[in-house]
Parts: C-alpha cells; sequence; structure tokens
C-alpha cells in the first residue's frame, strides 16, 4: 500500500501544482499536508516529496484528515473512487469483498480464484500478505492428491 499511496500523493500533488501555475516558478517552495499512509509518518512524508517532479515540503501527520479539512474532503473524495473501482472488479469478477485484509470474503475470493487460476488476479497485490497466504496454500499438497 505504501509506494501505491506515495505514487497516489505525488501525482495529486504534481497535477494540482501544475493547475496553479507559478508558485515553484516564482521561486516560492510549495508546501502541504497529507495523511500518512505508514506507520513512520515523517518517511512517508520524505517518500512522497522524493516522489514529486517539483521541490516541495511535505508534512505528513496520522488523522490529518480529522484535523485539516481540505485532507478530509479528499479523503472522502478518494474512498468513493475506491468504492466503484471494487464496484466494477465485482461486476466482472463477482462477489470479492471489500478488498481489505479482514474482509472474509476478499480472502474467500483469492483462495478460490487462486485454486482456479494458479496465480492472482490482475488486479491484486503481489506484495500483500494476504495474497501470498493465499498463494501458498494453494501449492501445498493435500494428502488426498497423492
Amino acid at each position: 500500500m505504501n509506494s501505491l499511496a506515495v505514487e497516489a500523493h505525488a501525482t495529486a500533488i504534481d497535477d494540482a501544482i501544475g493547475s496553479v501555475g507559478s508558485a515553484a516558478a516564482a521561486g516560492d517552495r510549495p508546501s502541504g499536508l497529507c495523511d500518512a499512509c505508514d506507520t513512520d509518518a515523517d518517511r512517508f512524508a520524505r517518500r512522497v516529496a522524493d516522489a514529486c517532479s517539483v521541490e516541495i515540503d511535505v508534512d505528513a501527520r496520522h488523522g490529518a484528515d480529522d484535523d485539516a479539512p481540505l485532507v478530509g474532503a479528499a479523503s472522502i473524495v478518494a474512498k468513493v473512487d475506491r468504492d466503484a473501482h471494487i464496484a466494477a472488479l465485482a461486476d466482472e469478477y463477482g462477489p470479492i469483498g471489500s478488498g481489505y485484509p479482514g474482509d472474509s470474503t476478499t480472502r474467500e475470493f483469492l483462495a478460490s480464484y487462486v485454486d482456479e487460476h494458479s496465480s492472482l488476479p490482475p488486479f491484486a497485490r503481489e506484495s500483500w500478505s494476504t495474497c501470498e497466504d493465499a498463494l501458498a496454500a494453494a501449492e501445498q499438497t493435500g494428502l488426498e492428491q497423492f
């Protein structure tokens, strides 16, 4: 998740800076606040700043979506967009659950998909431990297979 979140934040920042124009060009270093999508907020801020195409000061905080209305609004927009994406995947693949690791429907979908296809679905995060578990379980040989 962290790499995806870093890329998404950097893209949003680059797009926003591009749309407002010349603050960076005028020599003013832009700055911004975001919700930390990492247990280490400072590390997340550094990674986002490093991924941006312009020099920027990033302040990443846990709970920023609760403390700052603009960050909270962005969080809501991102959640609505994610939910729409999950719904589109469910239309194509059937019930996939919420996509979160604690969701039994998501875990059951992954296990079933891997059993049937011997691989993860194309939209799954290979680095996600739930996906690694589904692949490992499919590779286990049961006594009935001898």
